[in-house]
């Protein structure tokens, strides 16, 4: 473990990963009726599960920034990719845990949705490649490499 001093590159992402969560966030209006409470409250266990994989991803950055603290222009470069990828990614992950777990814990989605197979299909490939990618670019950082300053 190298010290605990925050380096400018450790700062940066912590700020992407707390845009991040408040895009989670950000569409919800405030409700006005109850009606409207209980609709939003249905999205929570979808927030809970987006909030907890963003939480592990990173975590996972930062055990790496902990353990190697490593600021080369190549560790700059992958965490960059890596937090424009988690920013690309939010969306597609509150929509797909919004339509699914809403719609089998409460037998519909807090927000009128309709999906075809092949678009359901769709956004499966499209979760799963920036599933994908986020954790590519993690594992980058953890192979040897030629530092480029």
């Amino acid at each position: 473990m190298r010290g605990r001093e925050l380096t400018r590159l450790e700062g940066f992402s912590d700020a992407v990963f707390g845009f991040a969560l408040t895009l989670l966030v950000v569409s919800l209006d405030v409700p006005k009726t109850f009606a409207d409470l209980i609709n939003t409250m249905r999205g929570f266990p979808a927030f809970a599960l987006c909030f907890l994989f963003l939480a592990l991803i990173w975590n996972g950055h930062n055990r790496y920034c902990r353990r190697y603290g490593l600021d080369d222009g190549t560790a700059r470069f992958l965490t960059c990719v890596m937090l424009f990828l988690i920013l690309f990614y939010v969306y597609p992950l509150k929509f797909l845990f919004n339509f699914s777990i809403t719609a089998m814990l409460f037998g519909g989605s807090s927000q009128p949705v309709s999906m075809t197979a092949s678009q359901f299909s769709l956004l499966l490939v499209i979760y799963g490649l920036g599933f994908a990618a986020v954790y590519l670019s993690i594992t980058f950082l953890y192979l040897p490499r030629l530092s480029f300053a």
